[in-house]
C-alpha cells in the first residue's frame, strides 16, 4: 500500500481520536456545570477561529457577497446548528453511546433525500441499507427498557432529528455549493454563521458561559474543545479533499464507535442488550448506503 493511500485511513483514525475528544469534553463540561447551548456555542466559535486564522496564513479569501452569504446562513444553521443543539441538548439525559449511534443514520439519510431530490439514482443495495438503518433506530427508541428511562425516550426521539438536519445539510451543500468556493473558507463562513446564531440562543434561554480566570474544570474543557473544533476543522475538510464522497461517508460511523467507546472506557456508561444490538444493524445498514452505489456504478 503506497504513502498516498495509507493517507485517507489515517485521517479517519485521527478523526475518530477527534471524536472521541468532543464527547468526552461534552460529558466533563456538562458534569461541571456548561449548559449545552454553551458548548456548541464555543465549538462553533473556535471551528470558525481557527478556519480564519488558516485562511488568513494561506491567503484564501473568504466569499462576503450574497451567493456566499446565503451559503454561510443556511449551511450553518441546518448543518450545524440544528444538529449540535439536539445532540447536545439530549446528551445529558440519554449517555453518549445511544447518541452518537444516530450519527449511523446520517449516510443512510442523506441518500434517501438525494434519491428523492435527483441527487441519487436508485439501488436495490442501498435501499436496504436505508431500510437496516431505521431498523437499528428502532431498536433504540422503540423497545422497553432500551434506554434508561421512558423520560429518556422523548429526548432519543429529539435525538433523531439530528442526523435528518445532517442529511439536509449535506444535499443542501451539495446544491448551492458557491463557484469557485474554498473548503476551509467556506467552513469558516459557515462556522462563523453557526456561532452568530449560537449566540442569541445560548443568551435568550439563560445559557451564557463564557471560559474565566482561574481556570476551573468548566473552562478548561472549553478552550480545550475550542482547539479540539480546530482540528477536527483540518482533518474534515483535508479528508474531504484527499478522498471519495463514498470513503469520507464513513465519518458518520466513526463517530458512533467514538461515542461508544468514550462512554463504555471514560464514563463507565452500561447499555442495554438492545443498544448493542442496533449498533451492527446500524452499521451494516451505513456500509449497504456507502458502497452499495459503487457497486451499482460499476466501480
Amino acid at each position: 500500500m503506497t504513502r498516498h493511500a495509507l493517507w485517507p485511513p489515517l485521517l479517519l483514525g485521527l478523526f475518530a481520536l477527534v471524536s472521541m475528544g468532543f464527547f468526552a469534553l461534552a460529558k466533563i463540561a456538562f458534569a461541571a456545570g456548561v449548559p449545552p447551548l454553551a458548548f456548541t456555542f464555543w465549538q462553533a466559535a473556535g471551528g470558525a477561529l481557527t478556519s480564519l486564522v488558516w485562511c488568513g496564513v494561506r491567503g484564501l479569501p473568504v466569499g462576503l457577497d450574497r451567493r456566499h452569504l446565503r451559503f454561510y446562513a443556511i449551511a450553518g444553521l441546518v448543518g450545524v446548528v440544528a444538529p449540535n443543539a439536539l445532540v447536545f441538548a439530549a446528551l445529558p439525559h440519554v449517555g453518549s453511546g445511544p447518541v452518537g449511534l444516530v450519527y449511523a443514520l446520517s449516510p443512510v439519510l442523506t441518500y434517501g433525500l438525494a434519491l428523492a431530490t435527483g441527487w441519487e439514482r436508485r439501488s436495490l443495495v442501498r435501499a436496504l441499507g436505508i431500510l437496516l438503518g431505521l431498523c437499528g433506530a428502532a431498536l433504540v427508541l422503540v423497545p422497553r427498557g432500551a434506554l434508561p428511562d421512558g423520560a429518556a425516550a422523548g429526548w432519543m426521539a429529539l435525538a433523531f432529528l439530528a442526523p435528518v438536519a445532517l442529511a439536509m445539510g449535506n444535499v443542501y451543500r451539495k446544491a448551492d455549493w458557491p463557484p469557485g468556493g474554498l473548503p476551509p473558507a467556506l467552513a469558516a463562513g459557515t462556522q462563523g454563521a453557526a456561532t452568530l446564531v449560537f449566540a442569541p440562543l445560548m443568551l435568550g434561554f439563560g445559557q451564557g458561559h463564557a471560559p474565566g480566570l482561574p481556570l476551573d474544570t468548566g473552562s478548561a474543557a472549553l478552550l480545550a474543545l475550542m482547539l479540539l473544533a480546530g482540528l477536527g476543522q483540518a482533518v474534515y475538510f483535508e479528508l474531504q479533499r484527499v478522498a471519495s464522497p463514498v470513503y469520507f461517508s464513513q465519518i458518520s460511523y466513526v463517530a458512533t464507535f467514538a461515542a461508544l467507546t468514550v462512554g463504555v472506557l471514560g464514563f463507565g456508561e452500561h447499555y442495554s442488550a438492545w443498544i448493542w444490538a442496533a449498533l451492527p444493524v446500524t452499521v451494516a445498514g451505513l456500509l449497504l448506503v456507502t458502497f452499495g452505489g459503487e457497486r451499482a456504478a460499476g466501480t
